[in-house]
């Protein structure tokens, strides 16, 4: 009884050690991600200097109306939301959390800021 229990432990701390490496593998790759991700960005501000940034195609041109603009948003989050990229490997699911964090911060703020 006594082996079982000390085989158990062993087995639950080998289980968090894998974690834990596991974590600081997914952290380490996830700054590299975003350090690229803001040289690519740069010091774009607007939703529509952040969504060409990305090589977002948006209707318009230089000057889209605003309805043109929500439309590239749209396409942007769907194309790079989480959800969809689940299934592809770790470096382009953290990517694209990323990618999808800085067009959502974009498209939320109000205009002109």
């Amino acid at each position: 009884m006594q082996a079982q229990l000390g085989q158990r432990l062993a087995e639950h701390w080998q289980e968090e050690q894998r974690k834990e490496a596991e974590e600081e593998q997914k952290e380490k790759l996830r700054v590299s991600i975003r350090h690229r991700l803001a040289l690519q960005v740069g010091s774009a501000k607007s939703l529509h200097s952040v969504l060409r940034a990305f090589n977002i195609p948006i209707e318009g041109g230089f000057a889209p109306t605003q309805a043109q603009l929500q439309k590239a948003y749209k396409k942007a989050t769907i194309m790079y939301h989480p959800d969809k990229h689940v299934r592809a490997g770790l470096n382009k699911q953290l990517e694209a959390e990323e990618t999808f964090k800085i067009i959502s911060h974009a498209g939320n703020r109000k205009p002109g800021r």
